[in-house]
């Protein structure tokens, strides 16, 4: 099917989606593909005043009366371009029928979705007809997940033959500066619907494994202690408290894992912390996730968090979202603790496989994750998966990390400000 645009990005009038525009525009992406840019919304005013304020109206085209109630606009929409980039959320609202049109018109998709239950549902529903209409969904493709889950293929091929990779512990930091750091209250409802619809991941989990559909992995050696609570964490490239990370990582890394396994590498255990400051930040940050692990339970307490976002954030939370100055001025961390074995470990009697005795530690740095970074993330992905398509694999509802892992993806987050170094390499610290 001829395609008019390269990339359409829907949700343009966003809080993310000018951000994603820009980094498209400032890639040159729209010369490098060969087609034009289209921004696609609701409102086709609001898109271009939008495209006005970037000043690309000569560069990008006007979608308008695109709205996820209406699937004739969204075929239209799927149907003129070769890739969606979708940043409309909630995703467990407005996300599936985004999918679905994209799947009908053999459009590949790509989204910043961190809503496990979201994109595992689409997984399981959407995987079989994916593949057979030759296009590529993959979400997470923000902060969450690419950090920790593109970072852990990174960590894990450090690890060439004869060595062999065992785990990885992800550490992930927000450094904002001295004007502070808000969030964007989409993104906050977005945790809050999942927490409410936990129950709902619980079920789609047992009907996948029922099916034998469900991701599995034999990683070599030891599992890691899972992330449990309040904890000060030891090692040297860490030194700071940290609560489990609440995001996606865990379930798009184990099927990132899975897919590199059925692909002959081996696979790593996966853990993900988030990291604070301080002992203060750390606890309210707790008291935080409590609260909203309570209240997003039930019907009354959602509408208490969603009606009153400062008070039940601490003032993090906001219909506005950070300002230009506080996200110039934040920073985010990853650290990767990747470790393995030097050659193949003998098991001992009784199969017990030892610890292992070499240890490499990444960091990746970039700007503000949640809109800059994600911003970053998600269109290199795009350019990637259009301009290397002989290095991907078979197509289908992928992961970033499965999907992008052989292609010049990380090259191309490094050229856009990512940085990623390697801080040692060496055996396991005390």
């Amino acid at each position: 099917m001829q395609r008019t645009y390269s990339i359409v990005v829907f949700g343009a009038t966003g809080f993310t989606g000018k951000y994603v525009l820009q980094e498209l525009l400032s890639s040159n992406a729209d010369r490098e593909l060969g087609l034009p840019i289209a921004a696609a919304g609701r409102n086709a005013e609001k898109v271009a005043d939008v495209l006005k304020q970037l000043n690309a109206q000569d560069r990008v085209k006007v979608m308008g009366n695109i709205n996820v109630d209406d699937q004739d606009s969204l075929s239209r929409m799927c149907s003129s371009s070769r890739l969606v980039l979708n940043v409309v959320g909630p995703y467990r609202k407005y996300g599936e029928p985004v999918v679905k049109a994209c799947v009908e018109a053999g459009t590949h998709y790509l989204d910043v979705s961190g809503e496990p239950e979201f994109i595992e549902r689409v997984e399981a529903k959407y995987r079989e007809a994916a593949r057979q209409a030759g296009c590529y969904i993959a979400s997470a493709s923000g902060y969450d997940s690419v950090p920790g889950d593109v970072g852990t293929v990174i960590a894990q091929r450090e690890f060439s033959a004869p060595a062999l990779p065992s785990s990885v512990e992800a550490y992930l930091q927000i450094c904002p500066g001295p004007a502070g750091y808000k969030v964007h209250y989409a993104t906050y409802e977005s945790a809050v619907l999942g927490v409410a619809s936990v129950d709902n991941l619980r079920k789609l989990r047992s009907e996948v494994k029922r099916a034998g559909r469900a991701p599995a992995t034999n990683p070599l050696g030891p599992r890691p202690k899972p992330p449990t609570g309040i904890e000060w964490i030891e090692h040297p490239a860490v030194q700071a408290f940290s609560v489990p990370f609440p995001g996606a990582d865990a379930s798009v890394v184990k099927r990132t894992q899975a897919a590199l396994e059925a692909g002959g590498e081996p696979s790593v255990h996966f853990t993900a912390r988030f990291v604070l400051a301080s002992r203060y930040h750390t606890y309210l940050t707790a008291l935080t996730g409590t609260m909203l692990g309570l209240l997003a339970k039930t019907s009354w307490g959602r509408s208490m968090l969603l009606s009153h976002p400062g008070f039940f954030s601490a003032g993090v939370i906001s219909h506005e979202g950070p300002t230009e100055e506080q996200m110039a001025s934040t920073t985010s961390v990853t650290t990767l603790v990747a470790r393995g074995y030097s050659t193949k470990p003998q098991a001992a009697p009784g199969g017990k496989v030892p610890p292992p005795d070499r240890e490499v530690v990444l960091r990746i740095t970039g700007p503000d994750p949640a809109y800059k970074a994600t911003a970053i993330f998600l269109a290199q992905a795009g350019i990637s998966l259009l301009l290397d398509k002989d290095k991907l694999p078979a197509a289908g509802v992928q992961t970033v990390g499965a999907l992008l892992r052989n292609t010049r993806y990380v090259d191309r987050l490094k050229l856009r400000g990512i940085k990623i170094e390697k801080l040692s390499d060496g055996p396991v610290a005390k």
